[in-house]
């Protein structure tokens, strides 16, 4: 298989959160809001994130380096981190670390690359790669199905993918739909026009067991009380979370059939899935 040029970056950045990132120098402060708590500002750090309100507890974890910790558990040398330009990974220490996105933002990785996953391959060859990461990148693909058996080609047998995913479940979405005719032109401009696919915790093990995956582990982040100051990571309970972080390993190929039912009889009839 051949693979299109892609554009190299390799400029450093100090990243603040998961939707903040910034060029600017240590201490100034960032025009990004917190995606844990959507009200207060960030200020640049030589750790990552500082507060402008106290109301976030010192010991919440942002949820990039939930995922990095989660990730970095399995000892990975070669890390490619996928949908990075909204917040390059600065915990994902101890690696060797590519990045790949639709658009080109500076990160402190050894290469990144410019690759359109509605319509390219992953530019890295078969077997190659022995962990991926990709924060809440499924739900802005035309095919999930299609990116998650290109991270398969281009891992390991028993490489390592953790992925995280809003919670169509979390009891916030749950309110917004029930009342949308009220909520619909009060709720931000991006939930209307970012994300084409949530998975509940079923339809997540749906799409990885068919790309080759198996569920090794979920992680909870946030949960947040609207209008009052709590919240908190519901890490060991990832059903009431905002977010799900998944850790999938590969198992074997994908799998590209659907199924239906014939007089009782569950048949799988190939198609193309991954296409």
């Amino acid at each position: 298989m051949t693979y299109p040029e892609y554009t190299l970056r390799s400029n450093f950045y100090i990243s603040v959160d998961t939707y903040a990132v910034s060029n600017g120098n240590i201490g100034d402060a960032n025009t990004s809001v917190c995606s844990a708590c959507a009200r207060h500002r960030l200020r640049i750090t030589r750790v990552g994130i500082l507060h402008d309100s106290p109301t976030i507890p010192p010991r919440f974890k942002p949820k990039l380096k939930l995922i990095a910790e989660e990730v970095l558990r399995f000892k990975p040398k070669i890390i490619v981190d996928i949908g990075y330009a909204q917040g390059p990974n600065i915990f994902l220490e101890g690696a060797e670390v590519y990045g790949v996105d639709l658009v080109s933002v500076p990160a402190p990785y050894k290469e990144t690359y410019q690759c359109d996953l509605n319509t390219s391959p992953l530019p890295f060859h078969y077997g190659l790669i022995d962990a991926a990461t990709m924060g809440c990148t499924l739900a802005h693909v035309a095919n999930p199905l299609r990116v998650l058996a290109e991270i398969n080609r281009i891992l390991k047998p028993g490489g390592i993918v953790v992925v995280s995913s809003p919670n169509p479940n979390y009891y916030w979405e749950t309110v917004l739909n029930i009342f949308y005719s009220h909520f619909k032109d009060r709720v931000s401009k991006a939930k209307h026009v970012e994300h084409f696919f949530e998975f509940s915790r079923y339809n997540m093990r749906t799409s990885a067991e068919r790309a080759g995956f198996k569920v090794l582990r979920e992680t909870g982040f946030l949960f947040a009380l609207v209008k009052t100051p709590l919240r908190f990571n519901p890490i060991n309970h990832p059903g009431m979370s905002y977010e799900i972080i998944y850790t999938l390993q590969k198992m074997r190929e994908p799998a590209s059939y659907t199924v239906f039912e014939d007089m009782g009889v569950v048949k799988e009839v190939e198609t193309a899935l991954f296409s």
